[in-house]
């Protein structure tokens, strides 16, 4: 929604993958670049979501609420770059391709 706003191109290049809680773990981050960083990360840890006028309190990271999902890659150009965002969005698709026959 904030591309619309932003009048940006976006595309999504779905992987064909899933999330599988066994192999998609949470990685604690060791170093960050400042105090400033450190709690930029810490207070996005959790996401809160609306749904049907009830509050859901949920970890955004937290692979066990995403079982199964697909995974995908989301590609954003600035205004006019139409044609840029659809060769990087062919270039993605084919380097997923390959990296399935390995």
């Amino acid at each position: 929604m904030i591309y619309n706003a932003l009048d940006y191109v976006a595309l999504v290049v779905p992987t064909r993958s899933f999330v599988d809680p066994h192999l998609d773990t949470k990685r604690e981050r060791h170093e960050f670049y400042g105090d400033i960083d450190k709690k930029n990360y810490e207070s996005c840890g959790s996401c809160y979501y609306m749904m049907l006028s009830m509050t859901l309190t949920m970890t955004s990271d937290d692979p066990a609420i995403f079982k199964d999902a697909p995974i995908a890659v989301q590609i954003v150009g600035r205004t006019g770059e139409e044609e840029a965002v659809v060769r990087f969005g062919e270039i993605v698709d084919s380097a997923l391709k390959k990296m399935k026959t390995c």
